[in-house]
């Protein structure tokens, strides 16, 4: 949207003439009139359709990825994604940006669920133990919030199995699985 907004600034202090197109990462939009009140342009629309994908996932992945770099080398951080005021971030973008996206593979005869690489690995993030996604917004069974850990299966320090036991808390770990049958 930063971008979006300086291209249509641009455009309207260099006087372009309506209607002008905009495209930022695959998203077109047209500014079809110039507002009366004398200043920006109305009557933007979708001119072409624009595919959400994984965008979300890879800015929680970046995010992630500054913590990490942020963090104590000898690790045990928890980082927190609270949820709760941003509609655009659920809780798959989280679970994605952790432990990559999700995709069907077919091997051996066999359709399986298999995930690409996501910030947890052996070689990135490793002082992380912990992501919790949470958010305040959601409500079933009398529960006020959703919480879920994610743990990092390549922690330096994972989180001990104590922490997070808290009432609704869900917890999701990895496991790696050779495809040819070894573990």
């Amino acid at each position: 949207m930063k971008a979006l907004r300086r291209q249509i600034t641009d455009s309207y202090r260099r006087g372009d003439v309506v209607p002008v197109q905009f495209a930022v990462e695959g998203l077109l939009v047209k500014a079809v009139a110039i507002s009366n009140l004398g200043h920006g342009y109305i009557g933007t629309m979708l001119s072409k359709g624009h595919c959400f994908q994984n965008e979300h996932s890879l800015q929680v992945a970046e995010k992630l990825k500054s913590a990490a770099e942020q963090s104590p080398r000898e690790g045990g951080v928890v980082v927190v994604v609270d949820r709760s005021n941003a509609d655009w971030l659920d809780e798959d973008a989280v679970v994605d940006a952790c432990f990559g996206e999700e995709s069907l593979a077919f091997v051996d005869g066999q359709m399986l669920n298999v995930r690409a690489q996501g910030v947890f690995r052996p070689s990135a993030a490793t002082r992380i133990s912990a992501v919790v996604s949470y958010t305040r917004t959601w409500v079933e069974d009398g529960v006020e919030y959703d919480l879920l850990f994610l743990h990092n299966p390549y922690a330096r320090v994972p989180l001990p199995p104590e922490v997070g036991h808290i009432a609704g808390a869900r917890h999701m770990r990895r496991k790696q699985v050779d495809l040819h049958g070894t573990r």
